[in-house]
């Protein structure tokens, strides 16, 4: 590694073009190797199995000193918290200080704090086809009516005469073809955003803070009263439409995040209003980096874009057989951190509860199967321990979706910052526990529900992928036997996985067949007062004699979900799928949340504002006046 470090240092550029001319001639061998190595696994696993396992067996997690931050150590107050490192951009959400950490056969890091010993083990499952495979015909319903949401940036300049004129910025003329002849434009001007290094006093950081909240607030209050409008044009029915929302914006991932540039706070308040809008309308929203437009490439990124778009619009999916359910709802909730700080107890924090709703109806034309359509987002502060539990939300969408004529219905809890899986306990089980469960059960007893959970899992396949294949699935829960030995067992609460999405589609297919399993799970929980109501769950889905007709239905509904939320688009006559179709659980940015700073101190650490919960105290007050 010195020697390599001296020959960049002391040839530059030649040397950076002799590395590469290098790597390029072994390229075909490091294929060859890929290739050989791959072939190995295939045939004798289990025996590389058993030697790695004597190999790694015991290891030590290493912990070096650089993980905390030790100045801010020394002069922190009492109660702060942060004291890790963080990422040198602050609105990554990705977990820093994991760099800090390695797993070593001995403690011998260099700069070690602390290591920890533990013991490994290693285990393979080896799946292989049952039966034929079988073609799903899917087909996006275009909607009659489209309602355009634009977001244009402006910008206001000094004349020679003094006056300032006001108008579209330069770059965004790029982007004419895109904005439709009729549609909604929000103009927006970073500079008035941007938190200017200059003005460091508390009195102008506040200023700053009000002004970003109440810029998306204006623009919420707006785009609601517009959107509230075009419902009523139509005749005595509310007048229905898709409404796609483009964002344009002149700088992308290069925008220094510590600046606190105009971009983040314009990048976040379309995050919230995306969601905060799909409490009326069917919303998707995309963004576009305008220098893009102009690349070599952009021919592949206005494809995207456009694909991305159409996942708004419901999906008609083909079924094997005519369905039997007339009607499926599902309702996929979680909750986030929306009020924290050190110095709050755990009963005293407040979370931002969401909910998201699905309505599968049965269909013949253009084939027999089921329209799946998003219905809505709905959103609540919840600030005690006991309305966490009540989850008052998800009463209400289940009440919806039984007004909408569904029988089924699909609960979906997501775990906010941690594992899915060998959460069984009640503790681990916040958004399913056994008084929750009760009071949905009693209030809708002539409902069949279906409490799930899933979990995603990436995997690196050795299966070489068929033209013609595009994912498949586990279908049967008996097929799952060998998975349930690394599940938590909880003798009053069964975690039982049902069905299994997995994807085999990746962009570079030589050269990283990247691939993962989605895995849903039934929650059974034997403490409810009528065990009737669980094993009905149980008896379709779990399906042992397989002789439900409504196992099928219930399945389709699930495999939908990776195909509406797709945003891939048709590539070579397939409908490619998405592995997780609930990324807006865990997003990869404070911004893409919804949040952006606006306080930021060395010793009492950064204040996040969340777009999400203050928009939804204020839609709370306009439902309530409509």
């Amino acid at each position: 590694m010195a020697q390599l470090l001296s020959f960049l240092q002391s040839q530059g550029k030649e040397a950076v073009k002799t590395i590469l001319q290098d790597l390029r001639i072994r390229a075909k061998s490091m294929e060859s190797i890929a290739t050989a190595l791959i072939s190995i696994l295939r045939t004798k696993s289990q025996k590389i199995i058993s030697q790695v396992q004597r190999h790694s067996s015991q290891q030590f997690i290493c912990v070096k000193r650089s993980i905390i931050q030790w100045s801010r150590l020394e002069g922190a107050e009492a109660g702060v918290r942060d004291l890790l490192v963080g990422p040198q951009q602050r609105s990554r959400e990705q977990v820093e200080w994991f760099k800090h950490i390695e797993i070593c056969d001995q403690p011998e890091t260099p700069g070690l704090l602390f290591s920890v010993k533990v013991n490994t083990e290693l285990s393979e499952y080896s799946l292989a086809t049952q039966g034929n495979t079988h073609s799903i015909q899917a087909q996006r319903l275009l909607s009659k009516q489209l309602l355009q949401i634009c977001w244009v940036p402006y910008c206001s300049q000094k004349g020679g005469n003094g006056q300032r004129t006001y108008k579209v910025s330069e770059t965004a003329l790029t982007a004419k073809g895109w904005v439709l002849p009729a549609a909604i434009q929000v103009e927006y001007d970073v500079d008035t955003l941007n938190r200017r290094p200059d003005k460091k006093s508390e009195e102008s950081k506040q200023y700053h803070a009000a002004a970003v909240a109440a810029f998306v607030v204006l623009a919420y209050c707006c785009l609601w009263r517009i959107i509230q409008r075009l419902k009523q044009s139509g005749d005595s029915t509310s007048a229905e439409f898709t409404t796609l929302m483009l964002r344009l914006q002149a700088m992308g991932k290069e925008t220094d995040e510590k600046s606190g540039s105009g971009d983040s706070y314009v990048y976040a308040a379309a995050q919230a209003l995306e969601a905060i809008l799909a409490e009326n309308t069917s919303i998707r929203m995309q963004g576009v980096v305008l220098p893009n437009l102009t690349r070599s490439d952009s021919k592949y990124i206005k494809s995207g874009i456009f694909n991305a778009l159409l996942s708004a619009f419901p999906l008609a999916i083909s079924t094997p057989n005519p369905p039997t359910v007339p009607k499926i709802g599902l309702i996929s909730y979680a909750i986030r951190p929306c009020d924290e700080m050190p110095s709050l107890s755990e009963d005293e924090k407040g979370y931002l509860f969401i909910t998201q709703s699905y309505v599968a109806t049965a269909l013949h034309q253009p084939f027999s199967g089921y329209e799946l359509k998003m219905e809505r987002m709905q959103f609540d502060v919840v600030d005690s321990p006991q309305q966490l539990k009540k989850q008052r939300l998800v009463q209400e969408e289940i009440g919806y979706l039984k007004a909408k004529g569904c029988k089924h219905i699909i609960l979906l809890s997501h775990a906010y910052g941690g594992r899915r899986i060998n959460r069984a306990a009640d503790y681990n089980s916040h958004l399913t526990n056994k008084e929750f469960l009760e009071e949905v059960f009693q209030t809708f007893p002539d409902l069949t529900i279906y409490t799930m959970l899933r979990d995603v899992f990436p995997a690196t396949r050795l299966h070489k992928r068929d033209a013609r294949e595009a994912a498949f699935e586990i279908l049967r829960a008996g097929d799952h036997t060998n998975f349930l030995q690394s599940v938590e067992k909880v003798r009053v609460r069964d975690v039982i996985p049902v069905y299994t999405f997995a994807t085999l589609f990746a962009i570079q297919e030589q050269q990283r067949p990247q691939s993962g399993f989605c895995v849903y799970f039934l929650v059974s929980d034997q403490r409810v007062s009528n065990i009737d109501w669980t094993e009905r769950a149980r008896q379709h889905l779990v399906n042992p004699e397989q002789q439900s007709s409504v196992h099928p239905c219930l399945i389709a509904v699930l495999r939908g979900l990776h195909f509406i939320e797709a945003e891939r688009g048709v590539v070579k006559g397939q409908l490619i799928p998405v592995l997780d179709p609930f990324s807006w659980i865990s997003p990869t940015t404070t911004e893409a949340a919804g949040e952006v700073e606006v306080l930021h101190t060395r010793r009492k650490g950064r204040v996040l504002l969340s777009y999400l919960a203050l928009l939804s105290h204020v839609s709370q007050v306009l439902h309530r006046r409509k």
